[in-house]
């Protein structure tokens, strides 16, 4: 008996020797650096280079959209939130769409050959901003690339391209290696799992169209329909502006010299490590996401400003408990679409109900704004809510704790810094996100009663 387990013992040592050495030699095959072997599998020149003759004249040149991204970096070097000796990698990885239509351009922020962060660019013009997100990261995809080859997932005539999955989360579309310049893809595989996902399953942000169907509530009002409406005409003709403009100067939006002013609010700078830190370094999850932006919001007014004593003396359950009899809708309760749809943080509350918490627990208010981000709350070191479209045409609140106007010479937007239990990797910290009328559709400010 001892003879045949140490037999076994052998053979399973000499297979983990085997699976390791794949990897190595995967990796010798490009010095050793998951992030070269990872940029090698994901995008080259020549389909960056495709794109843009294939592409119609909505599509940004990749190069363009690197110098915004330069810029944006050079900016939040400046301000503190990258070491000095970050850079940007050469060339992005492209983002796709399920219908292989290119989205955006994911541009790797480097320091000491480590990718700290996504510095994400708009690939169409359909958006006004050059920056989408910036996304902070602990790991590159070479280890889920390596493990799908060797598995026999991926073959070796095949390559994985990334697929907006409600991006920041994603799928891998598989191609053909011979096919990079005429993007089809095979089929969709989730690079964590290793499962096989259909197009069907695979998410994107909700359009203006959509969203009116699926929430007619939002829009039953005429007077907030005809200002959404102009709302979204005045960005789209500012986009078209200034993509113009952009296209223009190709080659020298460096020569602009950067002016953007960013709101680094004490919320934002030493509260926010307080809250996070009462739930084990995470966001108090109170369920369902409108809940959850609304308890933050109570948390962070406990900690600093003022609260009633029905909200500071609960208990965890407590809380979460009178979370959701405040956001109750006539006689349904949050708490039964929660158990319905499952607390884990992914579920949805009801758009028109968001803010009655804070309202009934503390001496403040949410002040509903169609037209702007919750930028009177964070000029007074308050907390404020978004509700944007989520996943496949879903309606998702997110604390918003800061925010800045980006922009060199002519060219100016400006951002959310936001948490989210859900698309967010750093708890504690957040992630900038363009505001987007098109997505963020309505905005709560903290406001005093």
């Amino acid at each position: 008996m001892k003879n045949k387990n140490f037999f076994k013992f052998i053979i399973l040592n000499l297979f983990f020797l085997f699976y390791i050495s794949c990897k190595e030699e995967i990796y010798n095959n490009t010095t050793n650096s998951k992030l070269e072997y990872e940029m090698s599998i994901l995008v080259n020149n020549t389909e960056l280079d495709a794109l843009i003759v294939k592409g119609d004249n909505n599509v940004v040149d990749w190069q363009l959209s690197r110098e915004f991204a330069e810029l944006w970096l050079q900016e939040s070097i400046d301000a503190g939130e990258y070491p000095n000796d970050s850079s940007l990698w050469e060339i992005p990885v492209v983002i796709y769409d399920s219908n292989e239509n290119i989205k955006y351009y994911e541009f790797r922020v480097t320091c000491k050959n480590k990718v700290i962060a996504y510095i994400v660019g708009a690939a169409t013009k359909d958006f006004y901003s050059p920056i989408v997100y910036q996304t902070f990261c602990k790991d590159e995809y070479a280890d889920y690339i390596s493990e799908l080859y060797y598995s026999g997932k991926i073959n070796k005539n095949e390559l994985p391209r990334i697929v907006d999955n409600g991006y920041p989360n994603i799928v891998f579309g598989i191609i053909q290696n011979n096919n990079i310049e005429d993007i089809t893809f095979e089929y969709f595989i989730n690079p964590e799992s290793g499962d096989y996902v259909t197009s069907n399953e695979i998410k994107s942000l909700a359009n203006f169209e959509e969203l009116k169907e699926q929430f007619p509530e939002l829009f039953e009002d005429e007077l907030n329909n005809e200002k959404i409406e102009e709302l979204i005409y005045n960005y789209e003709t500012e986009g078209l502006e200034f993509w113009e403009l952009a296209v223009a100067n190709k080659g020298h939006i460096g020569d602009f010299g950067v002016r953007g002013a960013s709101k680094r609010t004490e919320l934002d700078k030493n509260f926010l490590k307080k809250v996070t830190n009462k739930n084990n370094g995470h966001i108090g999850n109170y369920g369902a996401c409108g809940p959850t932006a609304d308890g933050f919001v109570l948390d962070y007014l406990q900690y600093n400003y003022s609260v009633k004593e029905t909200w500071s003396s609960k208990s965890y359950s407590e809380k979460v408990e009178a979370l959701y009899k405040s956001l109750k809708t006539g006689d349904n309760w949050i708490a039964d679409i929660v158990s319905l749809f499952g607390g884990d943080g992914g579920s949805v509350t009801f758009p028109h109900n968001i803010g009655n918490a804070v309202s009934e627990y503390s001496d403040y208010k949410a002040s509903l704004s169609l037209y702007n981000y919750p930028k009177t709350a964070i000029e007074n070191n308050l907390p404020g809510i978004s509700l944007r479209t989520f996943g496949s045409g879903g309606m998702h609140y997110r604390p918003v704790v800061a925010y800045k106007k980006n922009g060199w010479g002519p060219f100016s937007w400006p951002s959310f810094k936001i948490l989210d239990l859900v698309d967010c990797d750093d708890k504690e910290n957040g992630m900038w996100e363009t505001y987007i009328p098109i997505h963020h559709l309505l905005n709560w400010n903290i406001v005093k009663k």
